[in-house]
């Protein structure tokens, strides 16, 4: 027999400090292989669900093994009854046991699959999803069964559960393998507004192949479902080989984790007659990204975005540094006395002999300025000489309006590289949005 079966416990249940109420059974007896699958009911009034579940499991088990070709020639509602009735006297048992008044405490939901040859027989009573894969996709086998409320299913255990028996038989034809999933697992790899199955539920199928496929089945769950979903419910699943695969199935590669746990969990609050009240846990559908998770490359990609980021702000280098203006006004007044002064080993031009200076014209003098123009030549003169710090645009040497230049470019190239960057956190801070939302809902 090829199979997998493995239960987890869920985030609200982990933190409520509740034992996990989820049970999976495989099992081959007289040419039979079987798997099977039961989600104790939750509410505070089902003080032993997950014995309950656990009973199920292994009783509809041995049941479908045991009677199969009967199974197989007998009247469905004959067949509903029948059912009913071996889970519940083994319940009743069961209650005795733990010293229970009846077997309410012990309701859970139950998903069972049988194979022998080419007959497959198929059991469901509540929710969770039964499916299967054929030709490498996966295919709906039998659905949830909700009561007036989406959120409410019904129990093996409860009063009148024949009526909500379901029983399918029908030849494996080109089916691969056959999967059992609990509600907990289906909210995040079955789409109940067009029965479909997401990428998860065909890659966890598809582990049934791998040597360590459970402990692969057994690490995914936790990462992408119980463990990221502080708001997870229990999850388990259960798959089981029927057919020959037509393609050997590619398994998901999932680091490293640890080992398996009991766990606990509630489920929701009864009804009334059978039915549970689930938390809403949000919308089904998220698509499991294998074999990266979402939310660690995301959190990779922010990482690194913000090293470059800073490295960028931080890692100029010296030649880029822009000078201050009083930076610039010192540069310059310092190269024009430089220019003004002659070279060393030079003198200054002397006029040569034979020549005289200049003199201004005798009957003339030379123009004094007039009273009210003293002040306005002084401020004229603290201009040209640069007192106060002041230069004329004209007294700026090329090497510095070079040097200006060069900055301006720097800068101007800065700031379309800060623009680009900016674009590209923007756009990872809201995938980070958007996996966050999906984790919290």
């Amino acid at each position: 027999m090829t199979a997998l079966h493995v239960y987890e416990q869920g985030g609200r249940h982990r933190a409520a400090g509740k034992p996990c109420q989820d049970r999976t059974w495989a099992m081959e007896e007289e040419g039979v292989s079987a798997i099977a699958l039961a989600d104790g009911a939750g509410n505070e009034r089902y003080t032993h669900a997950e014995y309950g579940a656990a009973c199920v499991t292994e009783t509809i088990a041995r049941f479908l093994c045991r009677n199969f070709d009967r199974i197989c020639g007998t009247e469905e509602r004959q067949l509903r009854q029948i059912i009913e009735k071996v889970c519940q006297d083994k319940l009743r048992d069961r209650a005795r046991e733990l010293g229970l008044a009846g077997i309410e405490p012990l309701s859970s939901t139950l998903l069972a699959a049988a194979v022998r040859g080419d007959t497959l027989i198929l059991c469901h009573v509540g929710d969770g999803v039964i499916g299967g894969v054929e030709a490498g996709r996966t295919v709906l086998l039998s659905g949830p069964e909700n009561g007036e409320f989406a959120s409410t299913t019904y129990f093996i255990a409860s009063p009148g559960a024949a009526e909500h028996v379901r029983v399918t038989i029908r030849p494996v034809d080109r089916l691969e393998t056959v999967f059992l999933m609990s509600d907990g697992a289906s909210d995040y790899t079955f789409n109940e507004s067009d029965s479909s199955f997401t990428d998860g539920a065909g890659a966890m199928a598809a582990m049934l192949q791998a040597e360590d496929g459970e402990e692969q089945l057994r690490r995914t769950i936790r990462r992408f479902m119980t463990e990221a979903d502080p708001r997870s419910d229990d999850c388990s699943f259960a798959v089981m080989q029927v057919g020959i695969p037509a393609v050997a199935a590619e398994t998901t590669s999932v680091p490293e984790g640890s080992e398996g746990r009991t766990g606990t969990g509630t489920e929701g609050t009864d009804t009334g007659t059978g039915q549970k009240d689930r938390e809403e846990k949000g919308p089904a559908g998220w698509k499991l990204p294998f074999p990266l998770d979402l939310r660690t490359g995301t959190a990779a990609a922010v990482i690194v975005a913000i090293i470059v980021l800073c490295l960028w702000i931080l890692g100029g280098s010296d030649d880029t540094d822009l000078p201050g203006p009083a930076e610039i006004t010192e540069e310059s007044s310092e190269q024009q006395t430089v220019s003004e002064q002659p070279a060393e080993g030079t003198t200054k031009e002397q006029p040569s002999e034979g020549t005289t200076e200049e003199q201004p014209a005798e009957g003339t003098t030379e123009e004094q300025p007039s009273e009210g123009s003293t002040e306005e030549q002084s401020a004229e003169e603290e201009a040209e000489t640069g007192t106060g710090g002041i230069v004329k645009p004209a007294q700026i040497p090329d090497s510095a309006v070079q040097q200006i230049l060069k900055e301006e470019q720097l800068i101007s190239d800065r700031i379309a590289m800060a623009e680009k960057y900016r674009e590209s956190v923007r756009e990872i801070l809201d995938e980070v949005s958007y996996s966050v939302n999906i984790l919290i809902y």
